[in-house]
């Protein structure tokens, strides 16, 4: 899980040495992103209560389903 800020940038950094499976690695980075942000709106982690925090939690699932399902095309 993402802790701080500076953890979260390393998380957007990604080899882009030219290779085959460069959109591979792109998209499975911001999946693995997609997977690490939990949005809540009090310090136990349990889940918002905010109905805007509730959506972008629903957002977030819903670009990782999509990250999920190309990543899942191009290796087939």
């Amino acid at each position: 899980m993402i802790e701080t800020p500076t953890e979260r940038i390393d998380l957007l950094f990604i080899d882009a040495a030219p290779a085959e499976d460069f959109p591979l690695r792109v998209l499975r980075r911001y999946l693995e992103l997609e997977e690490s942000s939990f949005v809540s709106d009090n310090s136990a982690g349990q889940p918002p209560t905010n109905p805007l925090l509730i959506m972008l939690n629903e957002q977030s699932k819903k670009r990782a389903e999509a990250l999920r399902s190309a990543i899942k095309k191009l290796t087939e």
